[in-house]
């Protein structure tokens, strides 16, 4: 989540996450009511059993949230937040090949490394056939 959203070219920035109209901070925070398919209640627990300490907590989480580093720089294989290790080990677990739930990208075992692609590939272009056949890079 960002500290500020950008509402449009002349309309500038919201300056609190809970004034974005398509957030559910508002709701979760009580300080206004859920639409009809939000649960709140399933996230709060979470946080905490009493709701106000929920509350404070999921605010806490939230701000933290905001000065952290994307997420998104430690994708791997397009839903795991880990290493090549813990991504190979996780789906030793689960019958992906038969799921049609899970995406073939995230099916797939972690692609060699780049560097070990490259030791074994000394022409360039027999290099760049070797990363897009791994199915790992593009």
């Amino acid at each position: 989540m960002l500290p500020l959203f950008y509402r449009g070219e002349t309309q500038g920035y919201f300056a609190k996450c809970g004034e974005w109209p398509w957030s559910s901070y508002g709701a979760m925070m009580g300080a206004v009511s859920p639409p009809g398919w939000l649960e709140t209640a399933g996230l709060l627990t979470a946080f905490a059993r009493r709701r106000a300490i929920a509350r404070e907590r999921y605010q806490a989480f939230v701000f933290d949230g905001m000065n952290a580093e994307s997420i998104w720089t430690a994708l791997n294989a397009q839903a795991f937040l880990r290493d090549d290790d813990f991504v190979a080990r996780s789906l030793r677990h689960v019958d992906a090949q038969d799921d049609v739930n899970i995406l073939k990208a995230q099916r797939r075992a972690p692609p060699p490394a780049l560097e070990m692609i490259a030791r074994t590939h000394s022409a360039r272009d027999e290099a760049v056939v070797a990363c897009h056949a791994s199915g790992g890079y593009s």
